[in-house]
């Protein structure tokens, strides 16, 4: 049963013990709270609120920048994953984490790769770009479609980058892997 309090004013005050017990009113949506992320690597991948953004760095272990992103994306939290994880296999886990609430993950995945890992295949192709420039920017402008997946509160695991085709691809064996870029993920919660 729930009592409404009066202050010494007379004034109700339900909504705050509502929220002292959990029961927000209409209206107040939880926070999106990213936790036990985990990268197979053992690398130390950072989810970070607020920081998908144009000048916001894309990866743990490289100076590359986001250039342009959809607007409608500013702003939400991206878990800056490591360049050099590039080679784990589409049929292994590559991350894990957990959300509170219902989300959007949006894997940011490079244009100039010809062969998708076949968990991609799952996701949307939202046909929006992301751009990144290198600390040299005469040297490097990478262009991103952005893949969209809903997943309900709870565990998240997202595998390796290196889909079978892409490592038997004859230009991707005489690069060694050289052009080859990791994805970043962007998590947005639902509405």
């Amino acid at each position: 049963m729930i009592h409404t309090l009066l202050s010494h004013g007379g004034f109700r005050t339900i909504g705050v013990l509502l929220l002292l017990i959990g029961l927000a009113p209409t209206g107040m949506a939880e926070e999106l709270a990213i936790t036990e992320l985990r990268a197979a690597s053992g690398k130390p991948y950072v989810a970070e609120a607020g920081r998908f953004v144009p000048g916001g760095l894309q990866y743990i272990d490289r100076d590359y920048t986001f250039n342009f992103i959809p607007e409608s994306l500013k702003g939400k939290t991206v878990i800056k994953t490591a360049g050099n994880d590039k080679f784990i296999s589409e049929d292994q886990p590559c991350l894990t984490f957990r959300v509170n609430v219902p989300v959007t993950v949006y894997v940011v995945y490079g244009d100039k790769l010809r062969f998708l890992p076949g968990w991609l295949r799952e996701f949307t192709d939202t046909r929006w770009k992301v751009t990144r420039q290198d600390t040299n920017a005469t040297t490097l402008k990478g262009y991103f479609t952005l893949f969209a997946k809903d997943f309900p509160a709870g565990a998240i695991t997202l595998n390796g980058n290196l889909s079978k085709q892409m490592a038997e691809d004859p230009e991707f064996k005489r690069m060694k892997g050289g052009t080859f870029c990791m994805y970043s993920v962007v998590v947005a919660p639902k509405p």
